[in-house]
């Protein structure tokens, strides 16, 4: 049993992590909520005891360096001749979406995603105590079939008789992640954030995969242009006499006032210095005003 990830924490996490960790889990599983919860929250307290203590957390660190799936293995040598081989988690790869002014001040974002993770009851596995394990007769104990993995074994090369009943024998579940993302101030449109670990996580001992977003930008009332924001504006002639300056807001929430011109002509662009985009080296745009004089 890992209980690092069952608490959802790295393994150098510090007791504050731990404990803002374990209470988390305790208001998702409280068996109040679901009855069927009482196994899982059994282990949860068995986690939060053991790490919270330096001593019985130094004993635990030993233990799962031997092998976290020597049970699991021992089981696969004597009935099958073999152990399994670790299984990689996938990436995942998405795309955030952002305000350009998020975008041009920096900010955190909250990001939900489903995600595989290991199944904390048998500890990836799927099995217990109970269960039998039997080689798969459809591809012989390989996982292939005709080079394809074997649709009956899911590509293990054996199958599990009485499995792990909250995964299903598959070894783990989906469930919802939740994520804090930092966005660089000035950060470029299809900028890629990875985040290392953060992906679908592996099976027998493999490595979790990435977590890779790539950013895009909102539609605005700006249309960005390299490091230039192009904003349209409409005005009726007859207003023209009336109004010597338009006021409009940056990406700081500032108000610019921009003077007009006399004797403007249909279809002219005002170029406001320096109040565009400015991206992650410092460079500098421009507000670029196309006025349409109706």
């Amino acid at each position: 049993m890992d209980f690092y990830k069952l608490l959802g924490v790295a393994k150098d996490a510090t007791p504050e992590q731990i404990k803002k960790a374990f209470r988390e889990k305790v208001k998702k599983y409280h068996p109040d909520l679901n009855k069927e919860n009482e196994e899982i929250f059994k282990l949860l307290n068995q986690a939060y005891t053991t790490l919270i203590d330096p001593q019985k957390r130094a004993i635990y660190d030993k233990e799962i360096k031997k092998g976290l799936f020597s049970i699991f293995q021992e089981k696969l040598a004597e009935f099958l001749g073999f152990t399994a081989k670790p299984q990689n988690g996938t990436d995942i790869k998405k795309i955030l979406y952002i305000s350009l002014k998020e975008g041009y001040n920096g900010t955190i974002r909250k990001i939900e995603y489903k995600t595989k993770v290991i199944c904390h009851i048998c500890n990836g596995t799927g099995i217990t105590k109970d269960s039998k394990i039997e080689k798969c007769e459809k591809c012989g104990g390989t996982g292939k079939r005709n080079i394809l993995p074997c649709l009956s074994c899911f590509g293990r090369g054996f199958i599990i008789k009485n499995p792990c009943k909250d995964c299903k024998g598959l070894g783990y579940k989906y469930e919802k992640t939740e994520k804090l993302i930092k966005i660089d101030k000035g950060i470029d449109e299809n900028t890629t954030i990875l985040m290392k670990g953060a992906g679908n996580q592996g099976l027998y001992g493999g490595k979790d995969g990435d977590l890779y977003l790539k950013i895009k930008f909102k539609e605005d009332i700006y249309q960005k242009v390299g490091n230039d924001l192009y904003l349209d504006i409409k005005i009726k002639n007859q207003d023209l006499k009336s109004i010597s300056h338009l006021s409009i807001k940056n990406l700081k929430d500032e108000t610019i006032f921009v003077k007009i011109p006399e004797n403007i002509e249909k279809n002219t662009i005002l170029r406001v210095k320096g109040e565009g985009y400015i991206d992650s080296s410092g460079n500098k745009g421009d507000i670029l005003i196309r006025l349409n004089v109706v």
